[in-house]
């Protein structure tokens, strides 16, 4: 799975998960401000943490959506759930059949 390695701007809450949760990124902390925001992009983009923490994350999402990954097993649950629904809906609304 190739990474992109592009910079995003979340903005105002996203910007919170980025920075404190998922150490991905800096919280704006709410500025717009031209020269706040230069100084944070050349940190983050010199912050050998902040790119730990996106390759870290990278990999586990990778495992997560591969076929046998928690996201690629629930997804396949969904699919199946929303075909049984419709399955039901056919019938009549009855899911035993009667």
């Amino acid at each position: 799975m190739a990474a992109a390695h592009v910079l995003v701007f979340p903005w105002p809450i996203n910007s919170r998960l980025v920075g404190a949760v998922w150490r991905t990124g800096l919280d704006m902390k709410d500025v717009c401000d031209a020269a706040v925001l230069a100084r944070m992009v050349r940190e983050a983009m010199e912050s050998g943490e902040i790119r730990a923490s996106a390759q870290a994350l990278s990999q586990q999402l990778g495992r997560d959506v591969a076929d046998g990954g928690s996201s690629a097993t629930e997804f396949k649950r969904l699919v199946a759930f929303i075909e049984q629904l419709s399955t039901t809906a056919q019938n009549g609304g009855c899911s035993d059949g009667g």
